[in-house]
């Protein structure tokens, strides 16, 4: 395995813990730009500083909570970086997909949301070492996570997609909201669909509280729309007003909830990426 030229040490040692990674998972399962597919329990990892996190709330709002949803594109639009700081500012919450973070743990989105607690999912390791998932981000401290790969593969690459599942306090209330970061299988048939959006049903149904499901679900055909809508709307959750972006004229992104009332919900487009991003607010129901 070829490793680029170490700049630091941390480089260095992340080099090291990916080249393990290679060799104790399924190195030979994805192709292209893929490297590895790492192991799933070695897959959920805390990123951004720590240090910074002091300040941090110790709870979200249960009433008034900013959140903002939105597939970065990898972050490779030009606009990016002051597009994601504009979108982001004053979010409690934070659901990236086609998040990439390098092998010295940095990110694009990192340094304008120090502040936050973040968690990344690893779908797929690219060959140039960078790590590839969803992200969620929290004003407060994440209670737990889980991670889900989809039971099928994209083609050609075999690369899989991904569930990002996060408990989070709410202020005032012993109630937990469970957040369902998704970036959901894109070229397969809407039984690949239906399949990835089962790996959290049983979730669903345990959770007593509030409940956010959002991100790029890839819904670009009527049937893959439908059962999307048949799975979550059969598991208790209300849609949002879904949104066609006019690039496209696609509907590819959506923000489904439970136990939640949504008091504002803005589509933005924008240049920061080839999708577009969601900023809502929401409340606990009483």
């Amino acid at each position: 395995m070829k490793v680029p030229p170490a700049t630091s040490l941390s480089f260095l040692l992340v080099s090291l813990l990916t080249s393990f990674a290679c060799s104790q998972s399924q190195a030979s399962s994805c192709y292209y730009d893929c490297l590895v597919v790492p192991l799933l329990s070695d897959s959920v990892v805390s990123i951004g500083n720590p240090a910074t996190k002091a300040s941090s709330a110790a709870a979200l709002p249960s009433q008034g909570l900013e959140v903002l949803v939105w597939n970065i594109h990898k972050g490779m639009d030009r606009p990016f970086v002051p597009e994601f700081r504009r979108l982001s500012r004053d979010a409690d919450l934070v659901l990236l997909q086609e998040a990439v973070v390098d092998p010295a743990g940095r990110a694009p989105f990192l340094s304008r949301s120090p502040e936050l607690d973040w968690k990344l999912g690893i779908s797929w390791i690219s060959k140039e070492y960078q790590r590839t998932g969803p992200a969620t981000g929290s004003r407060a401290p994440i209670l737990s996570t889980r991670f889900q790969r989809s039971p099928d593969l994209e083609p050609g690459a075999k690369t899989p997609k991904a569930n990002l599942l996060t408990l989070h306090p709410l202020a005032g209330t012993d109630e937990l909201l469970l957040v369902v970061n998704i970036h959901a299988i894109n070229f397969r048939a809407q039984d690949s669909l239906e399949r990835q959006l089962a790996l959290f049903r049983d979730e669903l149904w345990k959770h007593r509280g509030p409940v956010l499901v959002a991100g790029d679900f890839n819904t670009w055909s009527e049937g893959r729309l439908i059962a999307m809508r048949d799975s979550l709307e059969g598991w208790g959750l209300s849609h949002a007003v879904p949104f066609r972006d006019p690039r496209r004229g696609l509907i590819l992104d959506h923000v489904w909830t439970r136990g939640l009332r949504i008091e504002s919900l803005q589509v933005i487009e924008t240049d920061g990426s080839d999708h577009p991003a969601f900023r809502l607010r929401v409340a606990l129901d009483s």
